[in-house]
């Protein structure tokens, strides 16, 4: 089966779900070529991968008549190249998919807009499109649900939890603490892209009521995004700028968690949180707001501390605890681990998948 990836202009989490099923997938079943917005090293991993690779922007921002093109331009690739199946990740690449009238599935990393004119689009397209979706994956219940919330058939999406390469659960030095000489003191982490939805102030609220506290506890931020300038003020003004670190966007931030004494995922909305998933595997332990899919990642809170979504006294409150109770705050890490070994593994997802797309090849 020969199958087109199409991926919507994105960072972190969907873009390394892409490249894990382009080095992953067994390649004697299915042969994979990929359309995107990549940047050279990504083209780069590809081409010595043996992929093909073409460049086609497509990104949340669209307008109506920018997606109409890139579905004109995917209908001409899909022609050309003889593909079997698009696979299409978000719902603009969904959408896209769709306006093609190429055979095509979708899987949903994030949850679609809820309100405002965007929503109405995706409700109004989907009624009007669904049926040219083949099926669809979301990569937790909670985004099944959602999606099943807007018109999309719960009974054709399949949930397939994202997976993690083996090697984020091999032991790895503190290379954070080494590159900004924290020492022996405590460090606390949070790797997030700087939008609103990543609820990063709530963590900035809560680290500046423990440095208040404490003078051996440092924080960092890992990412980049439309709010790093108001992010970063706000560290500033809450007398943080000697304690935060924004160590901005890092290629294989997974591997940079290791060694840290807590992970902070505060989050108002998330699909399910690969950072997380990295943290767990790095027996770290984790604190994160109860929000879409996360508790299904932690288990109903097994693995990690869960609290309210844009509470910060209350992530706060869970942070200083794991600070306070060290033989808990190691328990939680490694029931984290064991969740995240025996549940969330790329192998898994990557068999999952495949058993998907050969589910799908008998309705072509």
């Amino acid at each position: 089966m020969k199958i087109l990836q199409l991926v919507r202009r994105s960072e972190g989490g969907l873009k390394n779900h892409v490249l894990t099923l382009a080095r992953e997938l067994d390649r004697s079943r299915y042969d994979m070529e990929i359309a995107a917005s990549f940047d050279d090293r990504e083209t780069g991993c590809l081409k010595e991968l043996g992929i093909r690779y073409f460049p086609l922007d497509i990104c949340d921002g669209s307008s109506p008549g920018r997606i109409w093109e890139a579905a004109e331009a995917l209908k001409k690739l899909v022609g050309d190249e003889g593909i079997d199946l698009v696979h299409a990740h978000g719902f603009v690449a969904g959408l896209t998919a769709q306006l093609s009238g190429e055979p095509c599935i979708m899987t949903i990393h994030n949850f679609p807009p809820d309100r405002g004119f965007k929503a109405f689009g995706f409700r109004h397209a989907e009624m009007r499109f669904g049926a040219r979706m083949l099926g669809s994956i979301a990569v937790s219940q909670a985004l099944r649900d959602s999606a099943g919330s807007m018109g999309i058939d719960r009974s054709r999406i399949r949930v397939i939890y994202n997976g993690i390469d083996d090697g984020l659960f091999q032991e790895r030095r503190a290379v954070l603490r080494e590159e900004y000489d924290i020492g022996g003191d405590r460090l606390i982490i949070c790797v997030a892209r700087l939008v609103r939805d990543k609820g990063v102030e709530y963590f900035i609220r809560a680290a500046s009521l423990l440095a208040r506290e404490r003078d051996n506890v440092y924080f960092i931020v890992i990412g980049d995004g439309p709010q790093a300038g108001y992010l970063k003020g706000l560290a500033g003004e809450l007398g943080l700028a000697d304690r935060l670190i924004f160590a901005g966007y890092r290629e294989n931030a997974g591997m940079l968690i290791s060694g840290c004494d807590m992970f902070v995922l505060p989050s108002l909305k998330e699909g399910l949180g690969v950072s997380l998933l990295e943290a767990m595997a790095s027996r770290v332990p984790c604190v994160a707001s109860r929000a879409g899919g996360i508790p299904e990642a932690l288990c109903g809170g097994l693995g990690g501390i869960l609290v309210r979504p844009g509470d910060y006294m209350e992530l706060y409150a869970a942070m200083k605890y794991l600070l306070d109770n060290p033989d808990k705050s190691e328990e939680i890490a490694e029931k984290g681990y064991d969740i995240a070994k025996n549940g969330f593994r790329s192998a898994d997802m990557i068999r999952n998948t495949e058993e998907f797309y050969d589910d799908i090849g008998r309705q072509l």
